[in-house]
């Protein structure tokens, strides 16, 4: 039988406080459920997240990125459910970025983003775009990249 991946529909943004550069942890349903349960009523983030990696828990909570919690900790951390746009932008704004942008100036944001023209945008690029227009809370990036309704 096999085994299905739980897609992520959501990112939780931070600035980490030790580098400054902007992370994006996804998360599953279940997660992000957990996550508002902590935000709204906190508790002890081991008691919240249970099943969540103490890297992923310490993001939540400090909002230190995976390369300044291994510079602290000294451990090596996956950052496979982890976007750092810096690792995407490198200073500049992307081409792909760029054409979108351009095309939203010209629509509704919420119409460009479910529209051919966020097809250009990259998995990565489309979780920042989803929270930078607050956008998240309608839509989310499934594992394929696509952009999907919630």
């Amino acid at each position: 039988m096999k085994q299905t991946k739980t897609p992520k529909v959501f990112s939780l943004g931070k600035e980490c406080p030790m580098c400054g550069q902007k992370a994006y942890l996804r998360m599953t349903e279940e997660e992000e459920n957990q996550w508002r349960k902590y935000a709204c009523f906190g508790g002890h983030i081991q008691d919240r997240f249970p099943d969540m990696d103490v890297q992923k828990r310490e993001f939540i909570k400090s909002g230190y990125c995976p390369d300044c919690q291994k510079a602290l900790f000294g451990t090596e951390y996956d950052r496979s459910d982890f976007i750092i746009v810096d690792d995407i932008e490198d200073g500049e704004v992307p081409e792909d970025v760029k054409k979108f942008l351009e095309a939203a100036e010209k629509m509704n944001v919420k119409d460009v983003i479910k529209s051919e023209t966020a097809n250009i945008l990259t998995t990565e690029h489309k979780v920042v775009m989803l929270s930078e227009f607050d956008l998240e809370d309608i839509f989310y990036v499934d594992d394929d990249g696509n952009i999907k309704d919630r």
